[in-house]
Formats: structure tokens, C-alpha cells, sequence
């Protein structure tokens, strides 16, 4: 699926054709795509009552790491577009999109100080929309063909769990979680090709950057209270294809 995208978006972006106008005034259209997600994570012991230095190291260095997760993603999209002559438009779009990015990884070690007892530590990321505004500069390259760069706004939404447990004594058993709605930018290159009047294909590349979401969970006993606080940077490669209707 991503090859066969990743391909036709290629083709689209340059190919070429015989002549029609620029995009001109208000539009809208469906959009089917593939996004490759990625969240870089790591996790950090504050507090330190319960661990020793060492499987504080040990906890840290062996986190899970990055979370990738490739999905289908699909919406639609409307904006309007003025001509600026000379071939080149200048226009602004919104797009909803829906994703089903699920991802999740565990790590199980012996502690360093106190083998044969054990830690798990694990961590998941759930996400199901992004929408984005942006801006929209293009000109002509033949007639029926409109290449353009974009660049904007970007919101979506991300649900981040932690857990970690192990099997000394006392037993430390705890799960945290963050359920937000991030906010961040995108950029990216499109081509939008006229097949007839007033219907086009579009193919399109964007960069998501939605930055960092936090997720701190309680690791408390008798006399002890420590805190650990992952941290998860979420960002997409989205190449998609698109149906356009002037209106």
C-alpha cells in the first residue's frame, strides 16, 4: 500500500499534460492516503526513593524507545484559491482526517542491584484524526498541471500510557496515562493535475510535526514516593492522494 502511494503521488507530481487554468475561488474533495507515524520516547525517574542509582540507569537506557506505526488515513478537505497571474494562486485549505495509529512496547530486565527480581516497563500510543490548516502558493507548470507548496497549522489528537511493575519486595505496581489534543505544524509539496473542468487528482507529501505529549504516574509506598515521567515527540509522513471539485 505505501509503495503503490508513494509511486502514483510521483506520478502525479510530475507529470504533464495539455493546457488548462490555475486554480481559481472555492473547492473541496476526499483524500485517501498512507501515514507513517513515529513518536520518539524516553522516560525519567524523579524522586529518588525506591530505586538505586543503578536501576534508575538501567530503567532509563532500556525504555522501549520509539513508537512507529504505519496507518490507512482518509478525510476530506475544502479551501479557496486567488489567481495572483502569471500562472501562480495563492489560497488557504482545512482538511479533517481520520487514522487508526496503535502502537505499543514492553521491556522486562533484571535489576542490576537485585537479580533475580524483575522490572516491566511499557508504554502504548493510540491515535484517531488530524486536521490541519494551511496555506497554499502554486503556479503552473503546463496548463493542466498546478504545483504547489503548503505550510500550517496541525491538530490531532494522542492517548499515552506508562506502566511499570516488578517483582521485588515491596512489589512497585503503577500505570499512568494522558488522553490530549496536540497542537503543532505541518509542511509539504502537492501537484494537482485537471482531468476536466472543474475535476482534479491531486497528489500530495506532508510533514506533521504535533510535539511532545507527557504522561507522569505516582510510584509510592511506605515511606517511599517516586515519580516517573515518560515523554513521547509524535510526528507523520502522510502521502496521499486526493479527488478536487471546483464549485
Amino acid at each position: 500500500m505505501r509503495s503503490i502511494l508513494i509511486g502514483l503521488t510521483t506520478a502525479v507530481l510530475f507529470a504533464a499534460a495539455p493546457a488548462m487554468a490555475n486554480p481559481q475561488g472555492p473547492y473541496g474533495g476526499f483524500n485517501l492516503g498512507y501515514a507513517m507515524s513515529d513518536a520518539e520516547t524516553d522516560v525519567r525517574v524523579l524522586n529518588q526513593d525506591y530505586f538505586l542509582n543503578s536501576s534508575i540507569t538501567d530503567i532509563q537506557d532500556n525504555f522501549p524507545g520509539d513508537l512507529d506505526s504505519d496507518s490507512v488515513t482518509f478525510g476530506f478537505f475544502g479551501g479557496w484559491m486567488w489567481d495572483l497571474n502569471n500562472g501562480a494562486s495563492f489560497g488557504f485549505e482545512g482538511d479533517l482526517n481520520w487514522m487508526n495509529v496503535d502502537e505499543s512496547a514492553v521491556t522486562m530486565r533484571e535489576y542490576p542491584c537485585c537479580a533475580p527480581s524483575t522490572y516491566t516497563i511499557g508504554e502504548s500510543l493510540e491515535r484517531n484524526w488530524l486536521a490541519t490548516i494551511r496555506a497554499r502558493l502554486g503556479v503552473d507548470v503546463s496548463p493542466q498541471l498546478f504545483v504547489y507548496a503548503t505550510g500550517g497549522f496541525a491538530f490531532g489528537d494522542a492517548d499515552y500510557k506508562l506502566s511499570f511493575e516488578d517483582t521485588d519486595d515491596p512489589i512497585a505496581l503503577t500505570t499512568g496515562s494522558n488522553d490530549d489534543t496536540l497542537t503543532g505544524w505541518t509542511a509539504g509539496v502537492g501537484g494537482e493535475f485537471t482531468m476536466a473542468n472543474g475535476v482534479s487528482i491531486r497528489a500530495e507529501y506532508l510533514y506533521v510535526d504535533l510535539g511532545d505529549i507527557d504522561v507522569r504516574t505516582d510510584l509510592s509506598g511506605d515511606g517511599w514516593n517516586d515519580v516517573l515521567r515518560a515523554n513521547a515527540e509524535v510526528t507523520d509522513n502522510i502521502f496521499r492522494l486526493a479527488l478536487v471539485f471546483d464549485f
